[in-house]
C-alpha cells in the first residue's frame, strides 16, 4: 500500500479497513506460528535478515530501521530458551 498526496479520506478508510482485517487474521492465525515453527522460519531468513541492514535505502527509513533489529533480538530469544512448548 503506497499512499500519496492524491489520497483523500475515503482512500484512507479503505486502507485502514485493509489493515483492520489483516491485523484480526493474523491475531487468528497465531495457532499456526507457535514458537518453534516462527524459530524455524525465522532461521531459515537468517541471511536475508542480515542482509537486510546493508541496504543504505532502507536504513534512511526511520520506521524500518528498528524492525531487523527487533526481529533479530527475537531470533535469540527463541535461541536462548530450551523449551519453546
Amino acid at each position: 500500500m503506497i499512499c500519496n498526496d492524491s489520497w483523500d479520506r475515503r482512500e484512507f478508510n479503505q486502507a485502514a479497513k485493509k489493515v483492520q482485517n489483516m491485523i484480526a487474521r493474523w491475531t487468528a492465525g497465531w495457532g499456526i506460528w507457535n514458537p518453534e515453527s516462527l524459530q524455524a522460519f525465522l532461521a531459515g531468513k537468517k541471511d536475508l535478515l542480515l542482509r537486510l541492514p546493508e541496504n543504505p535505502h532502507l536504513l534512511e527509513h526511520e520506521t524500518f530501521r528498528d524492525l531487523p533489529w527487533a526481529v533479530f533480538h527475537l531470533q535469540d530469544e527463541l535461541a536462548h530458551r530450551g523449551d519453546l512448548t
